[in-house]
């Protein structure tokens, strides 16, 4: 379960995902084994940044198919690692086509 005492804050999304991990080591830790880096606040900038790359691209899509959370285009390294702990640690399944 998560810690959702974190307030959200548009202007710095950056420190807020980095409060968010620190106050939730479980969530961290998913993205730590899978080779991201220790620090909370580095963690936070790849999830923004590949927030950002997937809501400017054209081609980025994501929708449900079923109870999978199906995204349309095809990720690579850091965004892929991204996405996955994500869906992982709240429980969804999801699946990835071209």
């Amino acid at each position: 379960m998560f810690v959702w005492s974190v307030t959200w804050d548009p202007q710095d999304p950056v420190t807020c995902w980095a409060k968010f991990l620190r106050a939730n080591p479980m969530l961290l830790d998913c993205f730590m084994e899978k080779g991201l880096p220790e620090d909370p606040l580095a963690v936070a900038k790849i999830i923004v940044e590949t927030c950002q790359a997937l809501a400017q691209d054209p081609i980025s899509e994501m929708y449900w198919r079923g109870t999978k959370l199906v995204i349309g285009k095809p990720l690579v390294g850091e965004q892929l690692t991204v996405i996955a702990c994500l869906c992982e640690a709240m429980g969804l399944a999801y699946m990835f086509e071209p």
